[in-house]
């Protein structure tokens, strides 16, 4: 236990619990609540009411939780309604009600509001979630000597459970209590009113005009905006672009994803109507934590080519790749594995597909694929990204955070959320992804699966070797740390030997010709890259017989201080 205590005759108690979600095994459990008592030893009687992450109860995630007794914990009680006693009245929040999104370290806060109070009239414990009388525990379950007349004790905090042969689960956020206003004030950056004023044009530069606007359930904001009023004509050399709905030429697909388990990009009912591009809606706190990571040295996407072991003050960037080239082609392919690992506020991890070339001075390159980047989205969730970078100063940027990315897509936005994620020795999920060149046009696409998401004009790389080919590409895991924290979670958090289920991994791995057509690069021509290999690590497998097994697998796990 860690709590804090009222001890005094009451009638109830109430506060916000903070909501977060710690990591615990299968037998343990760790939870927040709020608790009223009274009596002792075996009279005692009390009710709990907060947030539990506990597989047995609830199988995963942070959940709404209960737990009454009359006899300390003896013979009576139990955790919500699994035993008689406890009578639900709410239609919107039961039980096990699951709480999303959850509270990321540094960054975005949630919270519940939880009240546990008599009735002076019958008596009766009452609870209430988020202002809804969710349930009561009737007056008759209790004695005088215990709360049936009111409560002697009451308190505010955290617990934690686990069996003596296991290392005990984190509690709460995982951070100690001190220092939490310094930390808080450090990382929650509170601007000026001018330079609120600059923040507020700034994001009414880049939110175009709404025709039509979403709120998901995880409290991220969609927009659906006329697809010739975009960011991208912002960019000086995009002025008078033309948007391109489709390539001139559609490349042969290859489509060997029958493997993918089945899940949709946006929740239902985001529809965006004909004419318009659904775009993710960048708020102030985006452009606060730029700003931020932008004063420690990490400034943008970091560039494959050119951060090949890559220290600076801030931090350091790994990867653990298999990489093709430097051989002229026209497109790449691969279908990513999806996992969602745990980084803190400062960190991010990712799995990449990334095309490139360029000379000294004139290194281009674009990727794509899933990102956990708390600094980026304001979460600690998956979600697809893209991004890029052209030669010259100030270039490129993740989705559409700047000028540069030509959305035609009505469906499939950039930042949108991926779920569910892969498990442990269990159910796989993956993403079809394809980066390729129009031959004519010189643009290059992006498309999720088998549906064209937009494009990079040609425009932004003619001063590349990209404007007319890429002669580099790049399939595998990349994650960043800052210097004074310990490495994330790559991937799955476990080693490549451990193979299909366990280990991350890239598949279906396609180079593009001049033709449209799509081949399996020679075993020859692509080379396993760790950056640091006590860190992370890569592995390449195939069997000419079976195109399944033709795959990178890649990662680690957290806790390595890399030099």
């Amino acid at each position: 236990f860690a709590v804090g205590e009222f001890r005094d005759v009451h009638y109830g108690a109430k506060g916000n619990l903070n909501i977060w979600e710690p990591d615990v095994s299968p037998t343990q459990f760790s939870l927040a609540s709020i608790l009223i008592a009274g009596g002792s030893n075996e009279k005692f009687q009390g009710i709990r009411a907060g947030w539990i992450v506990y597989q047995w109860l609830n199988r995963n995630h942070t959940r709404l939780y209960t737990y009454w007794t009359v006899d300390g914990f003896i013979k009576t009680g139990c955790y919500n309604t699994l035993c008689p006693g406890y009578i639900q009245v709410s239609t919107k929040i039961p039980l096990g009600f699951l709480f999303q999104p959850v509270s990321t370290y540094g960054g975005q806060q949630y919270e519940v509001g939880i009240s546990i109070y008599q009735d002076d009239i019958t008596g009766d414990w009452w609870l209430m979630v988020f202002d809804e009388l969710v349930g009561y525990w009737p007056k008759s379950l209790f004695t005088e000597q215990g709360i049936s007349q009111g409560a002697n004790l009451a308190s505010w905090g955290g617990e934690v459970y686990s069996p003596v042969k296991e290392k005990s689960p984190s509690m709460g956020s995982g951070h100690f209590p001190s220092g939490v206003m310094d930390a808080a004030k450090e990382r929650r950056e509170i601007p000026s009113e001018e330079e609120k004023e600059g923040l507020e044009r700034q994001l009414k530069a880049i939110n175009k005009p709404a025709i039509k606007t979403f709120k998901t359930r995880h409290g991220e904001i969609f927009d659906c905006i006329d697809i010739h009023k975009q960011l991208v004509f912002d960019h000086h050399l995009l002025k008078n672009h033309s948007v391109q709905l489709k390539p001139t030429t559609v490349p042969e697909w290859i489509n060997i994803s029958e493997r993918d388990g089945s899940f949709q990009i946006l929740q239902e009912g985001i529809n965006c109507p004909d004419g318009t591009v659904i775009v993710r809606r960048t708020t102030m706190q985006n452009l606060i934590n730029a700003r931020r990571l932008k004063s420690m040295g990490l400034d943008g996407p970091r560039n494959f080519l050119t951060e090949r072991t890559n220290t600076d003050l801030s931090g350091q960037v790994y990867f653990a790749t298999v990489d093709y080239g430097p051989r002229s082609f026209y497109g790449v392919k691969g279908i990513l594995n999806l996992w969602d690992p745990q980084v803190s506020q400062d960190q991010f991890s990712l799995a990449y597909m990334a095309i490139g070339g360029g000379d000294a001075g004139k290194v281009a390159s674009i990727s794509v694929g899933w990102m956990v980047n708390p600094s980026v989205y304001q979460n600690d969730h998956v979600h697809l990204y893209a991004s890029w970078i052209a030669p010259g100063k100030k270039t490129g940027c993740y989705d559409i955070t700047c000028p540069g990315f030509v959305q035609v897509s009505k469906n499939i936005p950039l930042g949108a959320l991926l779920q569910p994620v892969s498990v442990y020795n269990g159910t796989q999920y993956q993403i079809d992804l394809t980066l390729y060149q129009d031959p004519a046009k010189g643009d290059w696409w992006f498309a999720y699966r088998d549906e064209n998401v937009g494009y990079w004009p040609a425009a932004l790389f003619m001063t590349s070797i990209v404007a007319n080919k890429a002669n580099y590409a790049s399939w595998g895991g990349q994650a960043y740390s800052p210097v004074t924290e310990k490495t994330p979670v790559m991937g799955s958090g476990h080693w490549p030997n451990e193979g299909l289920e366990k280990a991350a991994y890239v598949n279906g791995i396609k180079i593009m010709d001049n033709s449209g057509n799509f081949w399996d690069p020679a075993v020859s021509s692509l080379k396993v890259r760790e950056t640091n290999s006590t860190c992370y690590k890569a592995m390449y497998v195939h069997e000419d017989d079976e195109p399944w097994l033709r795959a990178v697998y890649y990662g680690g796990p957290a806790g390595c201080i890399g030099k």
